[in-house]
């Protein structure tokens, strides 16, 4: 929407030629939630009730991306959304989607595993981000 056509042209003009941007955006209204996502594992986003899957719908921001497609899911309201990066998931073998899910949904299970992330040692960047809508 208008916030991803004032992002596009700024974030542009600092990406060199060979440079990619691996992205996530995501707007909360009154009817639901609007996304875009390009080079990232997908965001798991829990109601309450259910998980929505929000894939990557794009690829990676370049320097010569021209637009940005959105994808909208309507009469959703967030609880949680947890977004990760691949070192959360190599590291791990055992990192499975139901798992991931938990961590969306259950406060005690992301406290763990996220203090467990923190006492290991990564070869990889390990990225995981956890928002709750209060």
């Amino acid at each position: 929407g208008e916030l991803l056509e004032r992002v596009l042209p700024v974030t542009q003009s600092v990406l060199e030629e060979a440079e990619q941007l691996s992205f996530f955006f995501l707007q909360i209204d009154g009817n639901g939630v609007e996304y875009a996502g390009g080079g990232i594992y997908p965001a798991l986003l829990y109601d309450g009730a259910e998980h929505h899957v929000l894939s990557s719908n794009n690829l990676p921001m370049m320097s010569y991306t021209k637009f940005l497609q959105t994808r909208r899911l309507e009469g959703v309201r967030p609880k949680n959304l947890l977004l990760y990066s691949d070192g959360v998931v190599e590291r791990h073998g055992a990192v499975d989607d139901s798992f991931l899910e938990s961590v969306a949904r259950n406060d005690r299970i992301a406290e763990e595993f996220i203090a467990h992330l923190d006492r290991e040692e990564a070869e990889d960047d390990t990225t995981l981000i956890r928002l709750t809508r209060l």
